[in-house]
């Protein structure tokens, strides 16, 4: 049964509708194989030679059935666990979807001529490439989109996007702004932060406090333990990243000073709170109590938190928001610490520390490479003295 598409959604070239070409009727043609596969089982034909018969008919590859390309998903998101964290996996989950039913669409139009990746020729990739870019999406938008197709048809074996790639025929996403908070924002929220009372306020003052002054994910100071902050040395052990036991390791990140004062008053009533409780400690640094036992925030926990912060200051932000305005306001200090803010924030090299958070400005830079230029002790005369010998024709236009 061919899947319904409606003149209206062909028309306009939809790509988000969630009832069409799911994954479950992507997955029914492989099971009715996999069934077929195991009630007949396969003629073997050496052992057939062997008894003096005649060997059985070679089977072709198993088809993917009517939809192959939904079909190709779930293998995709397996095959990536381990490289791949729960929600970068539902995301690319959502995007590979939401492609995979408009080249259906593309296919019942006969504008292509197959959806299966493995198969899609580059007359096939162009047109889904001029389609994608006549949706009016954002060029962010757009350029992870085209990323995240080309990765999974990549992995299925068709190198098309790639060759594409190559001859830079793929249209390039400039860079995301990097959105960072003003001094009148951050003040804006912490003082939104300061009406809140009761131990859910001590928890905001804390989040607003620490995380523009550390620059962790959100899930990393969700997951800290008391024993990882060292207010000796003001430091604090992430011991939770993202892609742990992936690619990540654990790494310690320096505290700014104007943090310092709201994390002393924070584990006072952090102390106070569990002798009100009757509880000698607890391992969460942000510990929420439950039935007398403490642990850890969930995350509806604490957006809830960030949810109340947002009405109290009348600013929206994002936890995230915080993360970049560390990176780009100690790198502004001295572009020279990039490499430094990078491993701070747990990148692996710079690239993604400019690409998402931050990036040395032109002035910094030019004040930079003066400064280098003044250090340089010339042993030349000449250039010290700014003198041109007399001898020498002059360059340039009469």
């Amino acid at each position: 049964m061919k899947p319904v598409v409606s003149k209206n959604a062909v028309h306009t070239g939809a790509y988000d509708s969630p009832d069409k070409f799911t994954l479950s009727n992507a997955n029914n043609p492989m099971r009715r194989a996999d069934a077929r596969n195991r009630d007949n089982g396969r003629r073997n034909a050496s052992v057939g030679k062997d008894n003096g018969h005649k060997g059985g008919r070679r089977r072709r590859a198993r088809s993917m059935g009517r939809y192959p390309f939904l079909a190709m998903i779930p293998k995709y998101l397996q095959d990536h666990s381990a490289v791949l964290c729960p929600e970068t996996r539902k995301v690319r989950k959502e995007r590979l979807e939401r492609i995979g039913r408009r080249m259906y669409q593309l296919k019942e139009m006969n504008i292509i001529s197959t959806t299966n990746p493995l198969k899609l020729t580059r007359e096939d990739a162009l047109v889904i490439v001029n389609d994608m870019s006549s949706r009016g999406w954002k060029p962010t938008y757009l350029g992870e989109m085209l990323k995240t197709l080309r990765l999974f048809v990549s992995y299925c074996g068709n190198p098309v996007f790639d060759e594409l790639a190559r001859l830079k025929l793929l249209p390039k996403a400039p860079n995301p702004p990097v959105k960072t908070l003003t001094d009148e924002e951050l003040n804006a929220i912490f003082q939104g932060a300061e009406r809140i009372s009761r131990w859910e306020g001590e928890v905001a003052r804390f989040l607003c406090a620490i995380y523009p002054a550390t620059g962790l994910r959100a899930s990393e100071l969700r997951l800290a333990r008391i024993q990882d902050i060292d207010i000796k040395k003001w430091e604090i052990r992430v011991v939770n990243p993202k892609g742990k036991e992936r690619y990540a390791s654990e790494r310690i990140v320096p505290i700014h000073p104007m943090a310092r004062e709201t994390i002393i008053h924070f584990l006072e009533a952090r102390y106070q709170r569990f002798a009100k409780y009757g509880i000698e400690e607890a391992e969460p640094l942000i510990p929420r109590i439950i039935d007398g036992k403490a642990g850890y925030y969930s995350v509806p926990g604490l957006r809830n938190i960030k949810l109340a912060v947002e009405q109290a200051s009348g600013i929206k932000f994002k936890f995230k928001d915080f993360r970049s305005t560390f990176a780009q306001r100690t790198i502004d200090l001295d572009p020279s610490l990039l490499s430094s803010v990078s491993k701070a924030l747990g990148h692996s090299t710079t690239m993604t520390t400019e690409h998402y958070y931050a990036r040395i400005r032109d002035a910094p830079a030019i004040k930079l490479i003066q400064d280098a230029w003044g250090k340089l002790k010339c042993q030349d005369q000449k250039t010290q003295s700014g003198l041109i010998d007399r001898k020498t024709p002059l360059a340039g236009y009469a």
